[in-house]
């Protein structure tokens, strides 16, 4: 079994637009567009990840609303 790697997304609206990054061409899936969020430290709550990962993406301060919505998948690395 692979393990599992705990992210967080969060839809971010600011100023009435929905906040989206662009991954660098470096990354994986590199010059898609993506929502803030990250990977979840190692005991950290998705809820607390969305919010320092949305800082730490954006300089933006946010205030949790509630969950959406949660899913499990697998990714794979292929080339698009």
């Amino acid at each position: 079994m692979k393990p599992i790697t705990p992210i967080a997304v969060g839809l971010i609206w600011h100023e009435g637009r929905l906040v989206v990054g662009r991954r660098s061409a470096e990354q994986t899936l590199g010059g898609y567009d993506e929502f803030p969020g990250g990977k979840c430290e190692p005991g950290e709550e998705p809820s607390s990840a969305v919010i320092r990962e949305c800082f730490e993406e954006t300089g933006l301060r946010v205030t949790l609303i509630g969950p959406r919505d949660a899913s499990t998948y697998e990714l794979e690395k292929t080339i698009l």
